[in-house]
């Protein structure tokens, strides 16, 4: 019993899925625009404000500029302080 290669056949049917594309790139050194992050920040800073508040805190949260805070028993004090230094 003699084994013959098989041929491959190209089907008739055209593909019907659409090519997938990068979104363009931005070129090199321009700025971010608004929705590249900064108002998830913002989203994240006013909903800490309001939890401070309703824990009947100050609503301090992102406002530690320089890098001080006196606040040590407030349970956002680390996010607080590497979120300030975000929104600078």
């Amino acid at each position: 019993m003699s084994s013959t290669p098989r041929t491959a056949t190209k089907s008739s049917r055209k593909s019907t899925v659409a090519p997938k594309t990068k979104p363009p790139a931005r070129a090199k050194g321009a700025k971010a625009s608004k929705g590249d992050g900064k108002e998830a920040l913002w989203a994240r800073v006013e909903a800490v404000r309001m939890a401070q508040l309703q824990e009947g805190n100050f609503d301090c949260f992102a406002t530690a500029n320089a890098g001080h805070c006196d606040q040590d028993g407030c349970l956002y004090r680390s996010d607080c302080l590497s979120f300030a230094k975000k929104m600078a």
